[in-house]
């Protein structure tokens, strides 16, 4: 939740709107395929604004995405992958994207496509998105466990056959 005491906020004193709450869901799931350098996620995010008295005030949206992440360079043990996928924002967008990601860092690109009703002004345009992400920046604990994988009942490893 987001906006709980309902701020006021502005850069002059008669000059201040107060910030509804907003409601924030977020659900997915991610699974490795056959191969064990793939996997997939599904997921679907929700936001909606209440007011005061948690009474929806009409300002919602409704998102849902299918992404496919793959291992490439498959020489060390750090991490380099090339995901892509698409979401879909409901009645407003289309949204393809890609991201390299190259052990620390990830550099993603998404452009939205519009599909509602200013894709006729907009000629289906929509906007670019360009992120550069770093991880584990300020994790100073990070040690390589959160890297382990759960271990597999009911299999034998490959060096103890």
């Amino acid at each position: 939740m987001f906006h709980v005491t309902q701020p006021s906020v502005g850069f002059f004193q008669g000059n201040k709107i107060t910030l509804n709450k907003k409601i924030a869901f977020n659900a997915g799931f991610t699974t490795a395929l056959a191969d064990d350098i793939t996997e997939i996620t599904a997921y679907g995010d929700y936001f909606g604004q209440y007011n005061v008295k948690f009474k929806y005030v009409g300002i919602s949206t409704f998102q849902v995405g299918l992404l496919v992440k793959r291992q490439i360079l498959v020489t060390t043990d750090e991490g380099k992958y090339i995901t892509a996928g698409l979401m879909y924002r409901w009645d407003d967008a289309i949204i393809p994207t890609i991201q390299l990601e190259l052990n620390s860092f990830v550099l993603g690109a998404s452009y939205d496509v519009n599909i509602n009703r200013l894709a006729a002004a907009s000629q289906l345009r929509g906007g670019m998105e360009l992120s550069l992400i770093f991880r584990n920046c300020f994790n100073s604990r990070h040690n390589g466990a959160a890297e382990m994988k759960c271990p597999s009942f009911g299999r034998v490893p490959a060096g103890l056959k």
